[in-house]
């Protein structure tokens, strides 16, 4: 089996959590929309920048999120993307945001977590529902530390 058949789809497949057919993908690379196309045919991919694809589509309304981004915890462009997706899910979603706690091919490291926590708690403030469930640390196959903030809005 390739392994880049064997990822993140899969296990939420494999595990029950969504069915193939409930998985809407988004990425603002072709090259990664071609290549999951061709391994998760049974998906959906949109190419796009996350933020946009949600703020155009008039028929947002998941029920769970899984946002798996390569920003590094506690930097502005997660603490941004963050706070776009908590302020227009609807109620009974259930999101998790990865980031990473450090990249081994860049220079860029973990700062403090405040900006991204200050995110969570204006958006609970303001939204009301949002609860955050827990957070786990795990290492990447690429090596990255990550960390993933799970958050559900009643």
């Amino acid at each position: 089996m390739n392994p880049k058949s064997w990822n993140e789809l899969r296990q939420l497949w494999s595990c029950g959590f969504i069915t193939p057919s409930q998985f809407h993908g988004v990425n603002d690379s072709e090259q990664i929309i071609q290549e999951n196309r061709l391994y998760h045919p049974e998906a959906q991919f949109r190419l796009g920048n996350w933020v946009d694809v949600i703020w155009n589509e008039p028929r947002f309304n998941p029920g769970f999120i899984y946002l798996d981004t390569q920003y590094i915890v506690g930097h502005k462009p997660m603490a941004r993307i963050a706070e776009a997706t908590l302020t227009l899910c609807p109620r009974d979603t259930f999101v998790v945001i990865n980031g990473e706690l450090n990249n081994p091919y860049s220079c860029a490291t973990k700062r403090s977590e405040d900006s991204l926590l200050e995110v969570f708690s204006r958006c609970f403030a303001i939204v009301k529902g949002w609860e955050q469930v827990t957070t786990f640390q795990y290492r990447s196959s690429y090596h990255s530390l990550m960390k993933s903030f799970m958050i559900y809005r009643r």
